[in-house]
């Protein structure tokens, strides 16, 4: 009660402080919010989690990434040492990108410092990444965090990110205004809130009338989605809702969708979105290569770049090292603002390009395994678990479409919340493994023996 006290008092001085015009708006912030968020990391980690989810993108994605790695460490420590029966657990999959970050920080090709602290602060963002994955994993198995909090946090964060969009807070990711809305990384977001929506929606026993504020807020995360004109959005949430309504039994759902994928490819605005043309040819938008908006250039110079180097590849830092006028001849293709940086916009060719086949294969493997986890969830006869994973598919499937066509590692705003969907669905998984061990133990008294490592009786 003491320590509430003192950080109550503590915060009340740095409020008149501010309003004195003796501290600025940002050290005033960060000087209250520090000392509350360790006090969260240390008694309640799961509110610290939900809580980086839960508040804009637009602010937590400009605190420094090492502050916020330091906390979750504090985390995960107090996590371990406060709970009785507690030991640190990271899975197969978080081993798998975690290998990738040490070989980031060891294995780094020769390129000027530039590429070189590009590289560092990526390889800090995966570190950090995974620590909120391995937080998430582990409060999970505890039972202290589960799919349905998440996701109602990840919700919320597309909220308060528009919120303060349109409010005019600007940042990095997000400008201010109306242009939140398209063409930025709110579309990401609002796809996984989407998902979450709609899982809520489909749960609902036959007869029985969902909540009417989940339905409006799923629909408002659809109108989200569709006006974010990203193809990459789009087809995240086609495939979400296809998914979610085949492990239904909402078929009629299936058909309403496949009316939309249809009238989309005859409107005429539609179609020139979706061919990125304004022919709205999507067929010769495919045989040009311009439906990728001049992605599948980019990633054959890279593959270029790449194959010359297989097995190991040529160090990390080498892509940031590529030029636009080295690769394309010219200024300013998928750069942004003047850095002259050229995203891969595919994180496994990415790898493959810095790491080789190792790199390729880790990431290919933390994906095998994490989608492994889902479908297990999914064919779950246990309904509480089976949704707590539905719940998150749309996060999912947004981060897998992002891996493949944009910069899962590098957009951050949206990786903070996918990791810890990773954690909680890995954990998820593992329950259910366990649940089916039991089950068969139970089932064959033969397999208790095999199951505990000791010999059974018969």
């Amino acid at each position: 009660m003491t320590l509430f006290v003192a950080l109550t008092v503590w915060t009340v001085g740095l409020v008149g402080l501010l309003a004195a015009g003796r501290l600025s708006l940002w050290d005033a912030g960060f000087l209250v919010v520090a000392p509350w968020a360790v006090l969260a990391a240390t008694i309640r980690p799961d509110w610290l989690l939900l809580a980086l989810i839960a508040l804009p993108a637009n602010i937590t994605a400009v605190v420094q990434t090492r502050r916020l790695l330091i906390l979750i460490v504090v985390a995960l420590v107090s996590t371990v040492f406060t709970r009785s029966t507690s030991r640190l657990r990271v899975g197969g999959g978080l081993m798998a990108l975690l290998a990738i970050a040490l070989a980031g920080y060891v294995f780094q090709a020769d390129v000027g410092v530039a590429a070189r602290d590009i590289n560092q602060s990526l390889m800090m963002l995966i570190t950090y990444y995974v620590l909120l994955a391995v937080l998430a994993f582990n409060l999970a198995m505890l039972g202290e965090l589960d799919g349905v909090r998440l996701g109602k946090a990840f919700v919320l964060g597309v909220a308060t990110t528009l919120i303060f969009g349109l409010a005019g807070f600007e940042s990095v990711w997000f400008p201010s205004g109306g242009g939140i809305v398209s063409r930025t990384y709110l579309g990401y977001l609002a796809v996984g809130g989407f998902g979450v929506g709609l899982a809520g929606l489909l749960s609902a026993d036959r007869g029985e009338h969902p909540a009417i504020i989940g339905r409006l807020a799923t629909t408002a995360l659809l109108g989200l989605t569709i006006a974010s004109l990203g193809r990459a959005v789009w087809f995240a949430a086609a495939i979400t809702f296809v998914l979610l309504i085949v492990r239904s039994d909402r078929r009629v759902y299936l058909l309403i969708a496949i009316l939309a994928i249809v009238l989309a490819l005859t409107i005429p605005g539609a179609r020139q979105e979706l061919a990125s043309s304004k022919s709205g040819d999507i067929a010769a938008a495919f045989r040009t290569g311009e439906i990728t908006t001049g992605r599948w250039k980019l990633w054959t110079e890279l593959w270029d770049r790449a194959e010359p180097a297989l097995p190991w590849g040529n160090g990390f830092g080498f892509t940031w090292s590529l030029s636009s006028e080295e690769l394309f001849g010219s200024e300013g293709i998928f750069t942004e603002g003047d850095s002259g940086i050229v995203h891969p916009h595919n994180d496994f060719l990415f790898l493959l390009v810095e790491f080789g086949l190792p790199g390729l294969l880790l990431l290919a493997f933390f994906w095998f395994q994490l989608l492994r986890a889902y479908f297990r969830v999914a064919g779950s006869p246990n309904r509480l678990l089976r949704f707590n994973g539905q719940v998150l598919l749309g996060v999912v499937i947004t981060g897998l479409t992002m891996a493949l066509v944009d910069n899962l590692f590098g957009i951050r705003p949206f990786a903070e919340r996918f990791f810890p969907v990773v954690g909680v669905m890995f954990a998820l998984g593992r329950m259910e493994s366990v649940r089916r061990e039991t089950s068969l133990a139970h089932s064959n008294p033969q397999d208790v023996g095999r199951l505990s490592g000791k010999p059974t009786r018969t």
